[in-house]
C-alpha cells in the first residue's frame, strides 16, 4: 500500500497514462478504450499541454470519476516532460501508456496483466498492434515478433511503441523516466526502450491488442519526417557506442558481428 497525504490508499495494477494536446477529436476514443476495459484495476493520469480544443475541459468533466486525475501542464514543446510529469503521478505497480489518438482493444490491460503475473521478474511487455489512418482505412498489422532486447533495439530499430508498452512503474523510476534531451525530440521513448531494456526483460505479446493512428497531426508529421529520423540516428549512436563500450576487446568484434 501507499501512503498519500499520511493516508493509506489501494495501489491499483496499472497507472494508465494519456497526453494531450488540442487532440479532442481522438482523446474521447482513447478514454472511452479505457473505460470499455475487461481489467478494471486502474487508475487514469492524463496530463494536459495546456489545450484549447476542449480536450481540458473534456478531461475534467470525468473527474467525478475518482480513477481518474486530471494535470494541467505547460510543457514548452517537449513531450518527455509530459511524460515524465504523468510518470511522477503514477500509484500503479505498472504503467500502461496510451497516446490520445490511439485507443486499446477491451482485452489489453488483462492480457498484459495475465503475461506480467506469470513472470513477476519481467520488468514489462510489449504487444503487435494495428495502423490506420484517421479515415479508418487499416495500413499494417505488424511488429517484429521479437523481445525488447538491446540487440533487436540496435538491429531492429523503434519497433516498440509508446501506447503498446507496459512497463513497471519501478524500473522507469530506476532508468530516471523519459530523456528531456532536445535532441532527441521525437524518439525519447526509443531512448528509453535501451535503457529499460539493460535493467530487465522485456516481453512480446504476439496479439494485437492496440491501434496507432496516423494522420496528419501526428508529431513526426507536425514537425517534418527529418525531424524523427535525425533523432532516431542520434540515439542509435549513443546507445551503439554504449554497448561497444560495455563490450571491450573481443567482446566488441562479437557485438559488431551480431549488429551486422
Amino acid at each position: 500500500m501507499l501512503r498519500l497525504n499520511s493516508k493509506e490508499i489501494v495501489r491499483p495494477f496499472f497507472s494508465v497514462t494519456i497526453l494531450s494536446y488540442n487532440s479532442l477529436s481522438f482523446l474521447k476514443r482513447a478514454v472511452r478504450s479505457v473505460l470499455d476495459q475487461s481489467e478494471t484495476d486502474w487508475e487514469l493520469v492524463a496530463v494536459d499541454n495546456t489545450s484549447t480544443d476542449g480536450s481540458y475541459e473534456y478531461l475534467t468533466s470525468l473527474s467525478d470519476d475518482r480513477r481518474f486525475r486530471v494535470i494541467r501542464f505547460d510543457n514548452h514543446g517537449i513531450v518527455a516532460r509530459s511524460r515524465n510529469m504523468s510518470l511522477r503521478n503514477c500509484r500503479g505497480r505498472y504503467v500502461a501508456i496510451l497516446d490520445a489518438d490511439d485507443y486499446w482493444m477491451p482485452d489489453k490491460l488483462r492480457k498484459c496483466r495475465e503475461i506480467l503475473e506469470r513472470d513477476p521478474n519481467l520488468i514489462g511487455v510489449h504487444h503487435r498492434k494495428r495502423f490506420e489512418t484517421d479515415s479508418g482505412d487499416w495500413v499494417s498489422s505488424g511488429d517484429p515478433d521479437q523481445a525488447g532486447t538491446t540487440l533487436n533495439l540496435l538491429t531492429k530499430g523503434c519497433f516498440i511503441t509508446p501506447s503498446a508498452s507496459v512497463f513497471k512503474t519501478q524500473a522507469f523510476e530506476d532508468v530516471g523516466g523519459f530523456s528531456e534531451e532536445r535532441g532527441f525530440f521525437t524518439a525519447e521513448d526509443y531512448d528509453a526502450w535501451f535503457r529499460l531494456s539493460r535493467i530487465g526483460r522485456v516481453a512480446f505479446l504476439p496479439l494485437v491488442l492496440g491501434v496507432f493512428t496516423i494522420h496528419s497531426e501526428n508529431t513526426s508529421y507536425r514537425n517534418g519526417h527529418h525531424i524523427p529520423i535525425l533523432a532516431g540516428l542520434r540515439v542509435f549512436q549513443r546507445h551503439f557506442f554504449i554497448e561497444l563500450n560495455r563490450c571491450g576487446g573481443l567482446g566488441v568484434r562479437l557485438f559488431l558481428c551480431r549488429v551486422y
